[in-house]
């Protein structure tokens, strides 16, 4: 990256699949004219079939940045071209479910979700879905909402001692627990640390409602970006009104602690002055701020930039899963009257029906398909939250101006999250399954939704009653969730439901419910066995229906070894490496060394030039070390044979004494027993 963002999933553990799809999709763009739509997609499919999430046990991606860019090169065709035809439409459906079982995989192999929680972006409902989705955590208590202790995580609004004469008002008294604003950011729990504390106690899911990890110790900002060894979970809101409702949190905060009368005595709550004082973060892009660390979270105020801005877009990419909260409600059906005014109100009332029927539906295939939970946003009653005053005009002209970057990257996460809802459409609709739909026949165990009930708003800001565990009732959130959509006969990998005779929520008639149904937390909570056996399975179905071809016959006789004639005449034996070479062509090219050749012979040809010529290099370095080996064996044996030389005439000369003198005594030897026997022969 040129400005030194650190992005894992494109630095060096997966620079050859990053520069390899990255490069397809560059070549795809650039020789348009050359290949075929089809031939580019054919290429996009091999290349997702050679990533491997799992092949790092420690440092894990799903491809989220690989996902949406192949996902918007279809989507930017689309546009352009208009319809695909049967066979693209067909590769393009292969595609998508490819980059889906990346993503589960992925996330199967990573057991633990950490949740990125924006302050007032809902993240207490998100925490409530956590635990009725059968997740396990150390809290889900409102005041706990998924938060872990030894972590530190807790949440920093406001600057300590920004109101000196409401503390002096109030001496001895500590101020609220959210003024903690320009603390440094402890590094102790860094994402190996969580990892492990995680794992330990056997919890699949936390929230982190201050900053994003710093894996630098606070040097360099750069270096932040999610914990690669978590499947990470963000939710976005509509800036403005984001703020609105922080402060307005920061209010009941203030006046919980201390009191309305004496709170407002010292703070004007329409002064912008005194709001830019009292919450930094909160007045200048807290998004932004909150994404890149704590060394750009504790900055003064006004001091986000583009900078920030673009390396927040990154860290977003970075996101296996994100989701917005702001969209219309559905508006209650009314007929059509004769009046234009009329109609254009009822134009409009359709209009809002069918964006949230749209939003109800990107609800239940992030959910459903992103997470796994087949119980979602739709299926939490929330009780909204009391109307408040709203603050002045200049103190909204002030939340618009601290919103101007958190804006942009608002408007960035959309387009992220309609690419992410391309994938899991897609896979949802080849699955047939109902994200957890509102339909009859499911069951789960749920908090109650009945009038008055107690519900997990998105402020925060309910104290939720404790209730016996098998006793809760179960149900749709709401009307507008529940219509429009049908049971369905599939069911998402990785979830139980339970679904039974007169499972319908809330029914009564003595139908007998499953008092303990089996909950997982989606894919993350997949045990290990299952986990394995199916990508077992999956991998065996594969080999099946695409057993890899054999090598190319006119392939390896191209790549025949070199053979050299060494001094002392026996051969050298040197093989032509071609491992940088595809092993199949693709839409009748070929990739090599990371990149795409469209006519394959060019690239097999340039891969055995460059193999055969590196084997000359290699066997002449072969030959001139063997060659010397055999000199420096010559020369020592003719310095033992010069040094033996004398040695062995001495012995030579010591030999032949030896051998006359033995000849003689052997004579004496003979003399003397004829003569014996002569003298015995007389006698």
């Amino acid at each position: 990256m040129q400005q030194k963002f650190v992005v894992p999933e494109l630095g060096e553990l997966f620079i050859g699949e990053a520069s390899m799809l990255f490069g397809n999709i560059s070549y795809v763009r650039s020789h348009s004219s050359e290949i075929s739509f089809e031939q580019a997609l054919q290429m996009l499919l091999a290349t997702l079939r050679s990533f491997d999430p799992t092949r790092f046990t420690t440092l894990l991606t799903a491809y989220p940045i690989s996902r949406r860019a192949v996902t918007a090169f279809l989507l930017e065709r689309f546009l352009t071209s208009g319809n695909f035809s049967d066979s693209e439409g067909k590769l393009v459906l292969d595609i998508s479910t490819q980059l889906f079982q990346m993503h589960r995989k992925a996330a199967q192999t990573k057991r633990i979700v950490e949740f990125f929680h924006v302050s007032k972006s809902g993240g207490t409902s998100f925490c409530q879905l956590g635990r009725l989705n059968g997740c396990k955590t150390e809290g889900f208590g409102w005041r706990q909402n998924c938060l872990i202790t030894y972590f530190r995580d807790h949440p920093r609004w406001t600057a300590p001692g920004a109101l000196p004469a409401l503390a002096a008002a109030h001496p001895g008294m500590r101020e609220p627990w959210c003024a903690r604003f320009g603390r440094q950011y402890s590094f102790m729990w860094h994402c190996k640390a969580r990892r492990q504390h995680m794992t330990k106690n056997r919890l699949t899911i936390y929230a982190n409602e201050l900053v994003m990890h710093d894996q630098t110790n606070g040097s360099d900002w750069r270096g932040v970006h999610p914990c690669r060894e978590f499947l990470n979970v963000v939710i976005f809101r509509e800036p403005a009104e984001r703020v609105v409702s922080h402060m307005q949190n920061i209010i009941k905060e203030y006046v919980a602690h201390y009191n309305a009368s004496s709170f407002f005595k010292y703070f004007d709550r329409d002064s912008p002055e005194q709001w830019r004082a009292l919450a930094v973060p909160v007045m200048d892009n807290y998004v932004v701020r909150s994404l890149l660390g704590g060394k750009v979270f504790n900055l003064p105020g006004g001091a986000i930039n583009a900078s920030h801005l673009l390396a927040a877009k990154l860290v977003t990419l970075q996101f296996e899963v994100l989701l917005s909260l702001s969209a219309p409600s559905p508006a209650p059906a009314t007929s059509p009257a004769s009046s234009p005014a009329n109609a254009t109100s009822h134009q409009l009332q359709q209009l809002q029906r069918q964006q949230a029927a749209q939003t109800r539906e990107l609800t239940r295939d992030i959910f459903g398909l992103g997470l796994g939970w087949p119980v979602d946003l739709r299926h939490l009653h929330a009780r909204p939250t009391a109307q408040r005053p709203r603050f002045s005009d200049a103190v909204m002209a002030a939340v618009r101006q601290a919103t101007t970057y958190d804006n942009e990257l608002y408007d960035f996460a959309l387009v992220l999250q309609g690419l992410d809802a391309i994938v899991f459409g897609a896979a949802h609709d080849l699955a047939g399954a109902e994200g957890g739909g509102g339909g009859d026949a499911w069951k789960r165990r749920a908090v109650a939704d009945r009038s008055g009930g107690q519900g997990a708003g998105e402020d925060g800001e309910e104290e939720e009653e404790e209730e016996e565990e098998g006793e809760q009732g179960v149900s749709p959130a709401a009307a507008s969730a529940g219509s429009g959509t049908s049971s369905s006969n599939g069911s998402f990998p990785g979830v139980v439901l339970s679904a039974g005779k007169g499972d319908s929520a809330g029914s009564g008639g003595g139908a007998k419910r499953s008092k303990h149904p089996r909950r997982m937390c989606g894919y993350v909570g997949q045990t290990r066995k299952a986990a394995a056996a199916a990508a077992a399975a999956a991998k065996a179905a594969l080999l099946a229906a695409a057993p890899p071809p054999p090598p190319e016959a006119w392939v390896a006789a191209l790549a025949a070894p070199l053979t050299l004639q060494l001094a002392d005449g026996q051969e050298l034996v040197v093989p032509l490496r071609l491992d940088a070479l595809g092993d199949r062509e693709v839409a009748g090219g070929r990739w090599y060394n990371g990149t795409f050749y469209a006519n394959g012979t060019e690239a097999v040809a340039r891969a055995v030039a460059e193999a055969r010529e590196a084997a000359v290099a290699e066997a002449e370095l072969l030959r001139e070390e063997r060659n010397a080996e055999l000199q420096a064996r010559a020369a020592t044996r003719d310095k033992r044979e010069q040094a033996w030389g004398p040695v062995r005439g001495r012995l030579g000369a010591a030999d032949s004494g030896a051998a006359a003198a033995g000849a003689g005594a052997h004579g004496k030897a003979g003399v003397g027993a004829a003569g014996a026997e002569a003298g015995a022969r007389g006698l």
